[in-house]
């Protein structure tokens, strides 16, 4: 059964329960470290300006991905990784370097081995393939987590907290 985008309902359905788990892992991993996410920025004009930088890097790592340009993909990621350093130092560290290390990496990881796996399982990727799949797919999700990821959680978290589905202390 093919889904109207051409994807199989069962890759749908490994994508959607890896990307379940790519947000999940950041969640429990904060609770358990008591990381505090309801500080506020210190230098949000640098944050900000940091997180639109990320957007074009994004941007930069999508059009390097259509026009298969690796070494600039590749950049792109590295560029991810340091505007994200930058954005621990200047802010709360603790908190920036818990997102990098299970809000982008092991997340990252976990969705991978577990997308690409169930894959191979099913049998629609062959298991020769299992390496460049798992690495496609896990760099893309690290571009994707450090720069959309990051995007939301600096412009959309103090949103949320706002309203009324917010509850203090639940999640975080």
């Amino acid at each position: 059964m093919a889904l109207y985008v051409g994807y199989t309902l069962e890759f749908a359905l490994v994508w959607s329960l890896a990307d379940l788990f790519e947000g999940l892992i950041p969640l429990l991993a904060f609770k358990a470290l008591k990381v505090d996410l309801n500080y506020r920025l210190k230098k949000p004009k640098i944050t900000y300006t940091l997180t639109a930088l990320l957007a074009v890097t994004f941007v930069v790592a999508a059009l390097a991905t259509v026009y298969t340009l690796t070494e600039v993909f590749i950049a792109s990621f590295f560029v991810g990784i340091a505007l994200m350093v930058i954005q621990t130092i200047l802010e709360d560290k603790k908190t920036w370097s818990m997102w990098i290390i299970f809000g982008v990496f092991v997340a990252s990881l976990v969705s991978g081995l577990f997308g690409v796996g169930a894959l191979a399982g099913f049998g629609d990727i062959p298991m020769d393939a299992f390496p460049t799949v798992l690495f496609g797919w896990v760099f893309g999700d690290i571009i994707v987590l450090t720069t959309i990821g990051t995007i939301l959680m600096v412009t959309l978290t103090p949103t949320i907290k706002r309203t009324k589905a917010y509850v203090k202390n639940y999640f975080s």
